[in-house]
């Protein structure tokens, strides 16, 4: 499932009910449970996996990682990793694979799940001062590449300038 994308179907399909709720603390009717199964599928289309907060240098070093969190952030995973390959170009690299957090002896365990990044966006937290138009682009399975455009040009700010990217 999550990182991934699903349906209803992969959830075991819609359920049905063979017999009364006989203890609402420990039964879920067709009725609740369907609609919920419904929600969760379509989230896995368009929910976002992820989020950095990330300061880029005006010295044009190495980017700084300032806060982030991701679907499957549960400390089983290892963290993402920023880095300036040019001028205002910054590539997010996640692991290529990651574990949530149901144990292997436990019901519904998947395994390692593949990172498949579909789209990104990125804002700017530089306010007023300078315009720094940000474009994110899926470029590997797990990578996540922020451009940083300052008039029609790549460039790294003037200022130390904090942007949000984000992966679905």
């Amino acid at each position: 499932m999550l990182p991934n994308r699903a349906s209803i179907a992969t959830y075991g399909g819609p359920l049905l009910d063979y017999s009364p709720e006989s203890d609402s603390s420990t039964d879920r009717m067709a009725a609740g449970a369907n609609p919920a199964f419904g929600d969760l599928a379509a989230l896995t289309r368009t929910g976002i996996r992820t989020w950095a907060r990330i300061t880029l240098l005006s010295s044009g070093g190495t980017p700084v990682l300032v806060a982030n969190d991701e679907m499957w952030n549960n400390g089983n995973n290892s963290l993402v990793v920023v880095a300036r390959t040019g001028a205002g170009v910054v590539t997010l690299t996640y692991p290529a694979t990651v574990i949530d957090e149901i144990p292997a002896t436990r019901p519904g365990y998947l395994g390692f799940q593949a990172i498949n990044f579909r789209g990104g966006w990125a804002n700017s937290r530089a306010g007023t001062a300078a315009l720094y138009v940000p474009m994110v682009v899926p470029t590997s399975a797990n990578v996540l590449t922020l451009y940083i455009w300052s008039g029609s040009s790549l460039s790294d700010p003037a200022t130390n300038v904090d942007f949000d990217v984000f992966g679905l």
